[in-house]
């Protein structure tokens, strides 16, 4: 059975309106697609099927927005095999159908687990766990499985939690917990840390402790593939891919001028910010330099992208927007370095001077022990015994000068 992870149909958020397309960039295995004329989101998978997702909700407990679905044809769509819908992601939402009120955990491959009552579902995930609920449509309640009711103290597999220093971790099938930061795109990490559970707070109310396991990049290779593949929307195996072709993606053209000025107007607002921050940094007396030169060439690139838009070029003015709010966080950044190199410069300075001090601190010890040598001849070793004994206390003074962190929303049907 492939391993099926997601799928949604998002009605709402297409305009009944026929709009000039034009093309762009090609899909292909891995993109999430749509057709122009339809509000269904499919998985395009390695095994050359299209999985769509059968509500918004499900779509967003594997994807932060929708800016990634691709566009193409009617014609290219219909070309693609239909395959069976997307589940919920592991670990993201508790679900229900409506006429029943027993509430599941999901699993890995759509594995439904019941929490047997309300002090279960309090002890797993808080006192606000029916803020977690979604109702599901009994149509396709059946691309479920239910399987065995949850034990006592067990945490359902696929559960994230996370720990005090923010590093989020997947619960095994044993009980234990894995790391995944090392796997997870950006927009993976945030999707999931919405969902994600305190470690301290789930061992604190089951009074169990977790046996977690770190991965990073660079080793335990075979653990880390092993995530990937279940962190996958569509999991297919070795002997059912094939060779995806690519589709031609098409986009609305209203899209791509709404995009163009979502761009400039988040280089707007990042450009006066840019301007406040380094204004404050020159009246501190800072040097901004930098960051003036960097603002300089944000201005050049808004201005070429409001013009760019006004001549009914939204790619390219797009693209400008993106590279003015781009300088304009340099230049903010350059400053803030410009601050921090003072500061480390005066943090030298600081130390040199107690270095100095440290200095003419011993040559007065010598000075002084000398003395007592000369004047007091059968004393001798006793001074030079004193004379080391200041030493070591200089040495430790020198030391110590140079020390300077529920409920769930309405579905819609598959289109």
């Amino acid at each position: 059975m492939k391993k099926i992870f997601s799928v949604l149909s998002l009605a709402a958020l297409v305009v009944g309106v026929s709009l000039p397309v034009n093309s762009v960039h090609a899909a292909s295995a891995g993109d999430l697609v749509k057709c122009e004329d339809y509000s269904a989101v499919y998985y395009l998978a390695e095994d050359g099927e299209r999985y769509v997702f059968p509500n918004e909700q499900i779509y967003l407990s594997w994807y932060l927005d929708f800016h990634d679905v691709k566009t193409i044809s009617y014609a290219d769509l219909a070309t693609i095999p239909l395959g069976d819908r997307i589940v919920y992601q592991a670990g993201t939402r508790l679900v229900k159908i409506p006429s029943d009120p027993s509430v599941f955990a999901v699993e890995d491959d759509g594995v439904l687990r019941e929490i047997p009552d309300e002090t279960t579902a309090i002890a797993l995930f808080g006192e606000d766990w029916s803020m977690r609920v979604d109702d599901v449509s009994e149509a396709f309640w059946s691309s479920f499985t239910v399987g065995e009711p949850l034990a006592e103290d067990e945490i359902p597999e696929g559960t994230i939690v996370e720990d005090e220093d923010g590093d989020l971790f997947r619960v095994e099938d044993d009980g234990t917990a894995t790391e995944i930061d090392a796997v997870l795109t950006t927009d993976q990490e945030t999707v999931l840390e919405e969902h994600a559970l305190s470690i301290d707070d789930i061992e604190e109310r089951l009074g169990v402790t977790l046996a977690l396991t770190r991965v990073d990049a660079t080793a335990a290779i075979a653990v880390l593939e092993d995530l990937i593949a279940r962190l996958r929307t569509v999991g297919i195996k070795d002997d059912e891919a094939v060779d995806v072709g690519d589709f031609d993606e098409v986009e609305d053209e209203d899209d791509t001028v709404e995009d163009a000025q979502d761009a400039i107007d988040d280089a707007i607002e990042e450009i006066a910010e840019a301007e406040s921050d380094i204004a404050e940094d020159a009246n501190d007396g800072k040097d901004v330099t930098a960051s003036e030169a960097l603002l300089v060439s944000a201005r050049e690139h808004l201005a070429l992208a409001q013009s760019a838009l006004t001549a009914g070029d939204p790619a390219s003015a797009e693209e400008h927007g993106d590279e003015a709010r781009h300088d304009a966080m340099w230049a903010r950044g350059k400053a803030v370095d410009s601050i921090d190199d003072e500061d480390d410069s005066e943090d030298a300075e600081e130390e040199d001077e107690v270095d100095d001090e440290t200095d003419v601190e011993e040559d007065d010890v010598e000075s002084d022990n000398t003395g007592d040598v000369e004047g007091n001849g059968d004393d001798t070793d006793d001074q030079n015994n004193d004379s080391s004994d200041d030493s070591d206390d200089s040495d430790n003074s020198e030391s110590s000068g140079n020390d300077s962190s529920g409920s769930g929303s309405d579905d819609s049907d598959e289109s």
